[in-house]
């Protein structure tokens, strides 16, 4: 997340601690044709990475994890890149506990992930130009190859599934990729869409057919809204005016809200059917500090990763939809202050039904995770 990290200088430590110690939680009560073979890239079993000294409806949610209309599986999998250290955390959640470690997934300068309806992870990478693929990302991740030769640049940021093709903010290039599959899972490139200057965060609403781009640096400073047609030719609609953009997210009702890192606070907005937002309050608190990232669970609760501490704080809604604080956790990802950091740094996170350390994401109930759409 370019903005952020620019401004300033950060410090960070990173855990390497028994699993009992690095998941805090300060609240009081519950915590709430193109692929290639890539052979040195897989999952890390170890309970930490030792490292440098301190260091986004309903398909398939790419970056920020959307959840279905809350009440579903009360277990879900939250995936952590961290560009920085170059790995992927990847942790059980529930509504009543902290989070358990499960595994890493090594991946070069990891900054978002996002989980195909055939259940593959695609891992993309602020070093921009490839993409990296794994099966059995909810039990064994095992390396599938890389996707290249598409265009993609240094940085790349955001990802998200719109339907069946994976759209990446290419943030060097100042375009959106699209990248489509064959029935075999061959890799191609699809088409762009252009001249989405300082694209960082992608989210698709499958609801709405409405896709959100975040543009940190922009001029006015908005998230900018595509409609997005069955044959995936897009249709610009009214900017969204909102702080320093970054993570944004659809909410089971169907307000949506946008991450600004600047201003420590998430920024709510009533969208109608046309597009058109209106501001609708803000949320603040719980240990912001330079949220940049954020996704729901599957029974509702909302997850926000904190890009200056890597920790995330979480809130439930009551029935009125107003925002109540639940605590927050330690991730494996140290400290980054301002955007700048040594050896950590917390990107895109992305919560999806179903528990880790299970083939294909089964849930709790036994049923297989359905994909959610980012």
């Amino acid at each position: 997340m370019r903005a952020v990290r620019l401004v300033g200088a950060m410090g960070t430590c990173f855990w390497s601690l028994t699993l009992s110690a690095c998941f805090g939680s300060s609240s009081a009560g519950a915590p709430g044709s193109g692929a290639s073979l890539d052979s040195g890239t897989g999952a890390d079993t170890s309970a930490a990475h030792a490292a440098p000294e301190s260091g986004t409806g309903s398909s398939v949610d790419a970056s920020a994890g959307d959840a279905a209309a809350g009440g579903g599986s009360n277990v879900a999998t939250m995936f952590v890149p961290d560009d920085m250290a170059g790995v992927v955390y990847r942790y059980t959640v529930t509504p009543t506990a902290d989070p358990i470690f499960s595994t890493s997934i090594s991946v070069p300068s990891a900054v978002s992930v996002a989980l195909s309806s055939t259940g593959e992870l695609f891992v993309t990478s602020f070093a921009g130009e490839t993409i990296y693929r794994f099966l059995s990302p909810f039990g064994t991740p095992t390396a599938n190859g890389t996707i290249t030769g598409i265009g993609l640049s240094t940085p790349s940021e955001g990802s998200a599934f719109v339907d069946d093709e994976l759209w990446i903010a290419n943030f060097g290039a100042s375009d959106l990729v699209r990248v489509a599959f064959s029935a075999q899972g061959s890799a191609s490139l699809a088409g762009t869409v252009n001249n989405v200057a300082e694209c960082e965060g992608v989210y698709w609403d499958a609801t709405s057919r409405i896709l959100y781009v975040s543009q940190a640096y922009s001029t006015g400073i908005n998230v900018q809204q595509y409609l997005v047609a069955p044959d995936h030719s897009v249709t610009q609609l009214t900017p969204i005016m909102a702080p320093n953009p970054y993570g944004s997210v659809v909410t089971p009702w169907g307000e949506l809200f946008v991450a600004n890192p600047v201003g420590q606070s998430l920024s709510r907005f009533s969208v109608d059917a046309q597009g058109n937002a209106t501001a609708n309050g803000t949320i603040t608190g719980n240990g912001f500090n330079y949220p940049v990232s954020l996704s729901f669970a599957p029974w509702g609760e909302l997850f926000v990763g904190n890009q200056g501490t890597g920790a995330v704080s979480r809130f439930t809604f009551d029935s009125s939809h107003n925002a109540v604080p639940n605590g927050t956790f330690q991730t494996m990802s140290g400290a980054a202050p301002n955007g700048a950091g040594n050896g950590s740094r917390l990107d895109w996170i992305a919560v999806y039904p179903g528990s880790s350390g299970t083939e294909g994401g089964v849930t709790d109930s036994g049923v297989a995770a359905d994909a959610v759409s980012e």
